[in-house]
Formats: structure tokens, C-alpha cells, sequence
């Protein structure tokens, strides 16, 4: 360090710039930051669409996943909400039949009641799935 800083004043005393011995030099530089990505899922990774090194633009889609898990979660959540919307018809129409009776006093309050209640329960359960 001191000798280079002793030749650097050599030079710049007798007028000759330093920048004279500037010599260029191929080089890559690299982005010394490393970002791990992470996914809000675990699964199989069915396909990468970019290769280390290239430019990617801002919602480009890097990876993507095996879709066949996603889809029979998917399909389990349509059966469930198809069922559920069936008991909710079931509920109605049974709580519609209940006030019936009930009008011609055939039915006791008690038993209307319950139709109402499951009406409410098969409703809140299509609402939740």
C-alpha cells in the first residue's frame, strides 16, 4: 500500500496524470444479493419457465406446480358445496311443509321450530364451504 501511494505522489509531482496507467479489463460482475423465493404452497413442481440468469419481468410466472392435488381440493369443495346446497333445498322445503301443518294445527310449534332451525344450519353450513 505505501509503495503504490509513493508512486501514485511520484507521478503526480513530475505531471504525470495517474490515470495514464489505467489499463481495461473484461469482467462480469455479479449481483452479490441472493433473494430466495418461496411459494404460498407446498407441492411438485411441474415447470420452470426461466433459466438462472435471465431477465424476468415484474408477474412473469417463474414456476408452476402439479396441478392434479389442487384439483382434487378443488373437486372436493364442489361435492361439498353440491351437498350442502341439496340439504339447504331439503331444509326449505321440509321447514315449507312444516308451517303447512303447523297452520292447520297439525303440527306443534316445537316441531316448526326444529324445520326453522335446520333451514338456518344448512344455510350457514353452504355459506361457510
Amino acid at each position: 500500500m505505501k509503495r503504490s501511494l509513493n508512486l501514485l505522489l511520484f507521478f503526480t509531482v513530475f505531471g504525470i496524470p495517474s490515470y495514464t496507467f489505467a489499463a481495461g479489463f473484461d469482467a462480469t460482475v455479479q449481483w452479490a444479493k441472493k433473494v430466495t423465493l418461496s411459494m404460498p404452497v407446498s407441492g411438485i413442481i411441474d415447470v420452470v419457465s426461466a433459466e438462472a440468469g435471465t431477465r424476468v419481468a415484474k408477474g412473469h410466472v417463474l414456476v408452476a406446480l402439479r396441478r392434479p392435488p389442487f384439483k382434487a381440493k378443488v373437486d372436493q369443495a364442489k361435492a361439498r358445496v353440491a351437498r350442502l346446497t341439496a340439504d339447504r333445498r331439503e331444509a326449505v322445503r321440509d321447514y315449507k311443509q312444516a308451517q303447512e301443518l303447523y297452520d292447520r294445527t297439525v303440527l306443534s310449534m316445537v316441531e316448526l321450530e326444529n324445520a326453522k332451525l335446520k333451514v338456518t344450519r344448512a344455510r350457514a353450513a353452504l355459506k361457510e364451504a
